[in-house]
């Protein structure tokens, strides 16, 4: 594909995040190569995303009828964007300057870019393992750790609708599923070089332990949802990987009270657990949900 044929939409999902949204849109004006077009989708704030378009009236201002999560957000924003390509940009994350000089000149070396749904730059914290420059990343890559951290997707919009692909519609994210299963399919085109700034100044973030405790049971729907596609290719190229989605599914049931889902999810530990941590594991089946909820908070606050 020839760089003057690239025409990038920049889609930007928002809730509640103004002021980190003012920040995103001003690494985007900063680009020394324009964008050509910026969509910012407002996840039903109730804060002054909806008057972005004073402050920045580029904007192209999509709203969604009720909250729904990051997902169905962007999904508005590619289904309603001009470029051929989108730049997917969290809200609370930014561009480094030169980011559309990168990407252009990356893309236009490629002579089957048509062939690919989605491609992808790192973050600030992204890494492709022996500091290798490019991989077309294959579900495998994922699994074993050969890419960790966060990438910037930059989406294919024709092969994108065409394929029927789309973002989970979980409120808490679960993008990795749909990256997972374009890796699988086709592969991802992956250079490492860095367009994206990751930051952790958002009040509160999906990953937070509050949010997860908040919206246990959608993260209990997406373990159980990636153990169904994924679960029994899992089991037998990443056994260690497949232990700690059955734990999640365990651990967000007890947080949601799905009493059926924990016990389901205790059948499979009961083979992939050692003894002694399915004993612990019976225990803490039991104990009350308020002191359960103090352990969890706590492990997962030692684990930073």
């Amino acid at each position: 594909m020839r760089t003057y044929d690239l025409q990038i939409t920049v889609v930007i999902a928002t809730y509640n995040r103004f002021d980190l949204l003012k920040r995103a849109l001003n690494s985007v004006r900063r680009q020394v190569i324009p964008v050509y077009e910026v969509i910012v989708v407002d996840d039903c704030s109730t804060d002054e995303t909806s008057n972005i378009r004073k402050y920045y009236p580029e904007v192209k201002l999509l709203k969604q009828s009720e909250n729904g999560g990051p997902g169905p957000a962007r999904n508005l924003g590619i289904m309603a964007a001009s470029g051929n390509f989108v730049l997917i940009l969290d809200d609370d994350d930014e561009l480094v300057v030169d980011c559309t000089s990168v990407v252009y000149r990356r893309l236009s070396d490629i002579t089957n870019l048509d062939r690919f749904p989605v491609v992808q730059f790192a973050h600030s914290n992204g890494r492709l393992t022996n500091f290798e420059r490019f991989k077309l990343v294959k579900l495998e890559d994922y699994w074993s750790g050969a890419i960790t951290g966060d990438f910037q997707p930059l989406i294919n919009v024709k092969q994108f609708k065409d394929l029927e692909l789309s973002y989970p519609d979980n409120r808490i994210g679960g993008e990795n599923l749909l990256w997972w299963h374009i890796a699988d399919d086709y592969g991802i085109p992956t250079w490492y070089d860095t367009i994206g700034l990751v930051n952790d100044d958002a009040t509160l973030r999906l990953t937070s332990v509050i949010s997860q405790i908040r919206h246990s049971k959608q993260h209990l729907a997406l373990a159980i949802q990636t153990l169904s596609i994924f679960g029994s290719k899992m089991e037998i190229q990443n056994p260690k990987m497949f232990h700690s989605r059955l734990l999640a599914v365990f651990v967000y049931a007890k947080l949601s009270g799905d009493e059926d889902s924990m016990h389901r999810s205790m059948v499979d530990l009961r083979r992939t657990a050692s003894p002694p941590v399915f004993s612990i594991l019976r225990i803490l089946s039991i104990v009350p949900l308020k002191l359960f909820t103090i352990l969890f908070t706590a492990y997962r606050r030692a684990e930073r």
